[in-house]
């Protein structure tokens, strides 16, 4: 999930699509998930307005998740945490990849 955990909006409404999306998958089955790291808080939902051009999109709202909080939401939905990386450029982000317990 390549930068989309933010589409989702405000932490309950990640927390939930999280949940349904994790539910998805089956035992062995893995995900790979990134997010965006900022220094304070554990989640923090941000408006956004994004210009392509001439056309304006927004606001809208954006949710920002810590690598620690999506661990947590992971591990809590039964998926053990494989790897975690951390990657620059063009900001810094984490990418979680677990899998599925049996």
């Amino acid at each position: 999930m390549g930068n989309g955990l933010g589409v989702f909006g405000d932490e309950t409404a990640t927390r939930h699509q999280l949940q349904r999306l994790l539910g998805l998958l089956v035992e062995g089955g893995c995900v790979l998930i990134e997010t965006g790291n900022f220094s304070t808080g554990s989640f923090r939902t941000v408006q956004h307005e994004i210009e392509y051009g001439g056309i304006v999109d927004g606001p809208f709202s954006w949710g920002y998740a810590t690598h620690q909080w999506l661990q947590r939401e992971v591990v809590a939905a039964g998926f053990e945490i494989v790897s975690l990386t951390h990657s620059y450029g063009p900001g810094p982000f984490f990418i979680l990849h677990a899998k599925k317990c049996a």
